[in-house]
């Protein structure tokens, strides 16, 4: 049964973004980018770094808990959430 948090209207549209089509990594064993650690996926980051479509696949998997997106990691996602958040409080206090 599927969780109730789970988003079927986003799921779907991230599936079918328009970007995937131009992903260097279609076509290729999703499982590398779900390793059971992360010295694992050097076949898929090798494979990211030259995807035309890197950033609009980091942009859509920020929020993700698993795998790697836009050639970054659960932990260098959850580095950028961070960063964008602190940048975020600062703007709102008008810092820079």
């Amino acid at each position: 049964m599927p969780d109730d948090d789970y988003d079927l209207p986003k799921l779907l549209a991230d599936i079918t973004a328009p970007w995937r089509q131009q992903a260097a990594c279609r076509g290729k064993p999703t499982w590398w980018w779900y390793p059971t650690r992360d010295e694992h996926a050097t076949a898929a980051i090798a494979i990211c770094r030259t995807c035309p479509v890197r950033s609009d696949c980091l942009t859509a998997g920020l929020d993700e808990a698993h795998g790697h997106w836009g050639g970054e990691s659960e932990r260098g996602r959850r580095r950028i959430r961070q960063i964008r958040s602190i940048r975020a409080q600062r703007a709102a206090r008008g810092l820079t």
